[in-house]
């Protein structure tokens, strides 16, 4: 877990709802259960997260990652999962089944299991926040790696987010993500779908 990328959300304009009910039931922050097409017209999410996070993640072990901020735009969207150094590539991918903010004691309550954060990370992460975001994936699958210098050749002096950030359809880096995606029939279920 990592602090958020303002430029995909944290802004203080967004006006998001408070859970009242079980996230899982509500129809209004989780998308129709297809599976998502992937198009050079659709945007992409990257999302750095810790190599031991992303390896959790294609196991099917952890099934939802908690940030500070995350933008309800990238409900739906594809999410490419970028290990952070040592490693720094991208190493799968998954779809953004739901997101939900909310106090970090309810997230603990509806989602400290999925998440696999041991209580005392969570809330050393979540100590100065108000309100945090838990993002459940799904579709999540394995992909050949892609360096930080095979990236760089995509996009010159590409820098990764800190956190997360939305690549419009046009960045070149999304386009050479989507082509790596499509290229790669998924190599049977590394992961669990929810």
């Amino acid at each position: 877990m990592l602090s958020s990328d303002r430029g995909l959300c944290g802004t203080t304009n967004v006006n998001w709802p408070v859970m009242t009910e079980r996230p899982a039931t509500s129809p209004t922050n989780e998308p129709p259960n297809e599976v998502p097409v992937l198009t050079q017209a659709t945007p992409v999410i990257l999302l750095s997260i810790k190599p031991h996070w992303a390896e959790s993640i294609l196991e099917g072990v952890k099934r939802v990652e908690l940030r500070k901020f995350f933008s309800p735009k990238a409900l739906g969207q594809p999410l490419f999962l970028y290990a952070t150094y040592p490693r720094q590539a991208i190493v799968g991918m998954a779809h953004v089944r739901q997101i939900v903010r909310d106090v970090p004691a309810r997230l603990w309550n509806l989602f400290g299991a999925e998440s696999a954060v041991p209580r005392p990370d969570f809330d050393a992460y979540f100590a100065t926040s108000r309100y945090g975001c838990a993002i459940r994936i799904s579709e999540v699958r394995a992909l050949s790696e892609l360096s930080l210098q095979q990236m760089r050749k995509l996009v010159p002096g590409f820098r990764p987010p800190m956190s997360h950030t939305r690549l419009p359809p046009e960045h070149p880096l999304a386009q050479g993500l989507l082509e790596l995606a499509q290229t790669q029939p998924p190599q049977g279920k590394r992961a669990t779908d929810v």
